[in-house]
Formats: structure tokens, C-alpha cells, sequence
């Protein structure tokens, strides 16, 4: 088992946010977790109603107050909190359950899980009916398609294609859930966020994941002390 423990900064865009662990909100002992976008700071207890938390529920309040933060840099705060729920939800799990190695290796996933259902990735898919096309998900039959080209024909970089997969998973966790008219793209507009706001926060959730390594803390099921 890997040792681990929750990290004292995490950067979003630029942005060093301070993460203050374990806290302890004595305004509320309901309170698990906070973001501060103003002081750039996020806040998380050990404790809940007085009694310890698991360490699981400990880093996914993490991702939730992560997602929170993502969402303020790069999609100018437009998610309402019970979407932020539902995302940090799904994200812990995503990273958790499926194999992730963004650096050392680059592996890029031939299958992913995504709450109850797996799909397959093809990742050199070229759409042949359409002039161009970066990616689609094919809901009912469980494969997301990505284009290896850009525009041009030129190889996309493998940190673009790691970028577009995390498109593809919000745009398959809003199937499942009650976000699906939030982040349905097939119009110009939605009602929560424009599609070019979306990718804005498929990109940055995804560098957020690789550069802070959330996956790790996700394979961890122990508390190492505070930070």
C-alpha cells in the first residue's frame, strides 16, 4: 500500500491554492470541506458529527472542493453545487477504479469505467462522414471515438488526447445523471454552460488530475497524518 496524505498546495491554472488539513469548522460539525476563491485556499476535516472520517470520504471531499476550484479558473464558477455533488462523486471513482499513469508512462486506457458502465476507447478513429471531428461518445454502445488528427491531419499531442477522453467523461457522466441537459452538446447553448466552456473544463480538470496526481490519493485507503 502506498503511503500517502492530503497535500498542503494544489495548482489550478496558475493559481497555488493553500489546502488546510484537518481542519476543524466550528461554526458546523456537518461541515466536511470549503473553497475559498478569494484567499485561494481549501479547507478539509477529519471529522464528522465528532466522529472520524473514513480516508476515502476524506480525499473525495478533496475532489469536490478540487472541482469547485476548477470550475471557478476555467469555467467561471457556472456549476451550481449540487453538479459540483454529483462531478467530485464520479471523479473519485473514475480515478479510483480505473488506471491512470498521465507521466511517467503515457498510457492512454483502451477501457474505461464510468459509474456502472464500461466503454471502450477507440483512439484512432477517423470520422469519415463528417469534415472533422475531435471525438464522440456513443452512449448506447458504450465506445467514445477520438480522432487522432487535428484539423490539419497532424498527430494531436498526447496530453490534448488526455484532455479530449475527459470531455468525453463528463460528457458520459451527464448521461447517467440528472446533468444531462447541463452538458448535452449537440446545440450552440446549453443551459448551464456553452460547449466551448465545457472543454474549458474538461481541460483544466484534467491538468489539474495530472499535475497535483489526485490519482494517487485516490489508491490510497489510509490516513498518513495531516499536512
Amino acid at each position: 500500500m502506498t503511503k500517502s496524505r492530503i497535500p498542503k498546495t494544489m495548482t489550478i491554472g496558475g493559481y497555488e491554492y493553500q489546502i488546510k488539513y484537518p481542519y476543524i469548522f466550528r461554526q458546523s460539525d456537518q461541515l466536511t470541506g470549503l473553497h475559498e476563491p478569494n484567499t485561494l485556499t481549501v479547507k478539509i476535516s477529519n471529522m464528522l458529527r465528532n466522529q472520524k472520517r473514513h480516508w476515502s470520504k476524506i480525499v473525495e471531499t478533496l475532489i469536490h472542493e478540487m472541482v469547485h476550484a476548477v470550475d471557478h479558473v476555467y469555467n467561471a464558477g457556472l456549476l451550481q453545487e449540487f453538479e459540483i455533488e454529483l462531478l467530485g462523486i464520479y471523479i473519485f471513482q473514475i480515478l479510483k477504479e480505473n488506471e491512470f499513469d498521465f507521466n511517467k508512462n503515457k498510457q492512454e486506457p483502451n477501457e474505461i469505467k464510468i459509474g456502472p458502465f464500461i466503454y471502450d476507447i477507440k483512439w484512432d478513429f477517423i470520422f469519415e462522414d463528417h469534415d472533422y471531428m475531435p471525438a464522440l461518445v456513443d452512449h448506447q454502445a458504450l465506445i467514445m471515438y477520438i480522432n487522432p488528427l487535428d484539423t490539419n491531419g497532424v498527430p494531436v499531442a498526447y496530453d490534448i488526447r488526455m484532455a479530449t477522453l475527459f470531455y468525453l467523461i463528463l460528457l458520459a457522466i451527464a448521461n447517467q445523471t440528472v446533468l444531462q441537459d447541463g452538458f448535452e452538446c449537440n446545440e450552440e447553448n446549453t443551459t448551464l454552460v456553452a460547449k466551448s466552456m465545457i472543454v474549458s473544463f474538461a481541460n483544466g480538470l484534467y491538468k489539474t488530475i495530472k499535475d497535483n496526481n489526485f490519482v494517487k490519493l485516490t489508491k490510497t485507503n489510509k490516513d498518513f497524518g495531516g499536512n
